[in-house]
């Protein structure tokens, strides 16, 4: 009975609010109508008096300007002065601060709540949607500055076909984009993103990480081409000399900071059981990507060749206009090695276990490892960080644990510890780690360095290898 009657009074309140809200509605739409209404009339109200406002600064600006001498910058000041004050305590302005504000703390907000590698992400792929006008503007900027010279200047630099020559460069920009673009769809769909999430989060933020995308193309050079061997292949030749006599299939491998993956992608050729690609820059790990047409083994999609000129951005240390916009061809490759697992994450916090755990639950991966720090250890803010995630990570394994390093000692401007080679060498043995070989001398390579310009910059890399006992 009860259950009934509960039923009933239900059915009775739903009937009798039927007919009410009729006469609500109608006094409701009546009531936001007035409401309409004055708010409109108020802001006509305030328009008037701000411009009346405004007028008698003009008047009293154009009275101070007959009255004082000429060039005189009092006129100028107080009107300024008065115009501020006037706009700053209008009520249409204070509306506007507090919606700027607001949407501010709501983009702020919504950051947080979508977490920061989601949120990297996005501003990673709105930056590769943004280069080709980025770059424009760039270089209309330098189209700018050329006319702020005289006619006559103008005209005497333009024998040099300076005007042409920006046009030039902006066509390659054009010919960079294509990769871009691919590469912009294809991160959409790998990571499902809609247009709506990257126009909600990324479009209208001050985010603007252009100058990272121009590094991420200089790496397709540096990694993918024959223009990059010269830096590449020498490292590559150290790090494969100290696998000499492992049973790399019982080996699993680690590169932290892989970039665009070409070392990761050797060491995983050479036959280890897993390589780990551990890349913090959601940028770098798109690009990374991109290098393969398919991923796994779902994917099917075909190879596409790409031109890359990655020397345009700058009009510093060239020789001619030939060196600048000389360029080199890149193309896919098919598909990713097996082996070859690219993760985006902190190498700090890099859980390697999670990888190697089956449906039960049980850890399963070989006894031995090797981690391999190419171009890494000086970039961090605190280096023992990395030195300890190194430890972390080789006491998961039971067997060999082997950790070989190339790359330089050229810290940031907020390292706390700055260590020179032979520190580095003490701290590392003071952990445990026994050198088995150390390059006698540091090989001279460049990074990211453009040969043929004015300009050459190169680092003397160390090279050496050590067992955890």
């Amino acid at each position: 009975m009860p259950k009934k009657s509960n039923v009933n009074s239900t059915k009775i309140n739903s009937k009798s609010t039927k007919h009410v809200p009729k006469e609500k509605d109608e006094q409701t739409k009546e009531g936001i109508q007035t409401q309409l209404r004055a708010d409109q009339l108020g802001n006509v109200r305030e328009s008037v008096v701000l411009a009346s406002r405004i007028a008698v600064i003009l008047v009293i600006h154009f009275i101070l300007v007959a009255l004082l001498p000429p060039r005189n910058k009092l006129p100028v000041i107080l009107s300024s002065l008065l115009g501020a004050s006037t706009l700053n305590q209008s009520s249409m302005f204070i509306r506007f601060k507090q919606n700027m504000l607001k949407r501010m703390f709501d983009k702020e907000s919504k950051s947080l709540s979508i977490g920061k590698s989601r949120s990297d992400l996005l501003f990673a792929i709105y930056d590769i949607k943004q280069y080709l006008y980025r770059s424009k503007q760039w270089n209309d900027k330098r189209r700018s500055m050329f006319k702020m010279m005289t006619w006559r200047q103008q005209h005497i630099c333009n024998q040099s076909n300076y005007a042409k020559k920006l046009n030039k460069v902006e066509t390659k920009f054009v010919e960079n984009n294509k990769l871009l673009t691919d590469l912009y769809q294809r991160a959409m769909e790998r990571h499902c993103v809609s247009s709506w999430e990257l126009k909600e989060y990324a479009q209208g933020s001050k985010h603007n990480g252009h100058y990272r995308v121009i590094e991420s193309l200089c790496h397709y050079s540096r990694d993918w081409s024959n223009l990059g061997d010269v830096e590449i292949q020498p490292l590559l030749d150290y790090i494969k000399l100290q696998f000499k006599g492992l049973d790399l299939s019982e080996f699993v491998a680690v590169v932290p900071g892989s970039g665009l993956g070409r070392v990761a992608h050797e060491i995983a050729l050479s036959g280890f059981n897993r390589v780990h690609a551990v890349e913090f820059s959601w940028l770098m790990t798109l690009c990374n990507e991109y290098v393969y047409a398919n991923l796994s083994k779902e994917e099917k999609n075909p190879t596409n060749s790409y031109n890359i000129f990655p020397f345009i951005h700058n009009y510093s240390n060239h020789l001619n206009l030939e060196n600048q916009i000389r360029g080199f061809q890149f193309k896919q490759l098919e598909k990713k090695p097996e082996n070859l697992n690219i993760h985006t994450a902190d190498f700090t916090t890099f859980n390697i276990s999670q990888f190697h755990t089956d449906k039960d639950g049980v850890v399963k991966m070989p006894e031995n490892l090797v981690i391999v720090t190419c171009f890494f250890i000086d970039t961090a803010e605190n280096m023992m960080d990395y030195f300890d995630a190194i430890d972390r990570i080789a006491s998961s394994f039971k067997g060999k644990k082997i950790w070989v390093n190339v790359g330089p000692l050229k810290y940031g401007t907020a390292a706390k510890v700055e260590l020179n080679n032979e520190e580095v060498k003490m701290v590392r043995e003071a952990m445990g780690w026994k050198t088995i070989d150390e390059a006698e001398t540091p090989k001279t390579l460049g990074y990211l360095t453009d040969v043929k310009g004015l300009w050459k910059g190169y680092y003397g890399v160390t090279c050496w290898a050590c067992e955890k006992k």
